[in-house]
């Protein structure tokens, strides 16, 4: 539980070890689905956008509980002694969490608020242009009013802004499948497209959407933007 005093936009950082095992989660922001990722061990970035008020994050194993029919000091253990008996309830294998650190953005997301089919919207989208990488980074912000009737994949373009045509793109899966998402959830999606060694200098579009591959039916595409590249 916090408490943002006014509009806030900028990444959560922490730490996050297994026990044993890596962990999928998902995070909830005030009762909103909004990203999920492994627990292995490494630095989780979680990016939030935030309006005033107070707030509650909430983590959940995905996979539930994972049942471990001894103690869970007797992982160390080379033996089974009698203090490794099997327990009843069973362990829970869980995971531990460092403090976690508030780094500011130092800007907000652009408001979209563009509509696509089955009830889904952008909401707000952050793009930059990564010269020094050749790649573009975007963080897309997501509202599903209702349940979605599939699974979708995301798609972002750099396109020709004349006929859109794509010259770089990545087509991805959530994390949390679209399907799987339930009415009234918040996704956020982090994407890096790297462009092409080939790629001429100009200014490109930048289109996102949502399809299905078995047959390649778009929900939409929103033209979130366009980026100048110096080559």
């Amino acid at each position: 539980h916090f408490y943002s005093a006014d509009v806030q936009y900028g990444e959560l950082v922490f730490r996050a070890l297994p026990y044993r095992v890596a962990r999928r989660v998902g995070f909830w922001l005030d009762d909103h689905l909004i990203a999920g990722t492994w627990i292995a061990g490494e630095a989780i970035r979680l990016p939030l956008w935030l309006e005033p008020g107070y707030h509650t994050l909430r983590l959940q194993a995905l996979d539930g509980c994972t049942a471990y029919p001894f103690a869970l000091t007797c992982w160390e253990s080379e033996e089974l002694s009698a203090d490794c008996a099997p327990g009843e309830p069973p362990a829970c294998i869980s995971a531990v969490f460092e403090a976690p650190e508030w780094v500011p953005a130092g800007h907000a997301p652009q408001p979209v608020e563009a509509a696509l089919d089955e009830g889904l919207r952008l909401r707000a989208v952050d793009l930059r242009l990564d010269a020094d990488a050749r790649a573009v980074d975007l963080r897309l912000f997501w509202a599903a009013e209702d349940s979605l009737p599939g699974s979708y994949a995301l798609f972002v373009h750099v396109a020709d802004p004349a006929t859109d045509e794509p010259l770089a793109q990545i087509d991805a899966f959530p994390f949390v499948l679209t399907d799987a998402w339930g009415a009234d959830s918040r996704w956020q999606s982090a994407v890096r497209v790297p462009l092409p060694d080939d790629l001429a200098a100009g200014t490109y579009a930048v289109n996102v959407g949502w399809f299905r591959p078995e047959d390649g039916a778009r929900l939409g595409l929103v033209r979130v933007g366009t980026i100048t590249f110096e080559g």
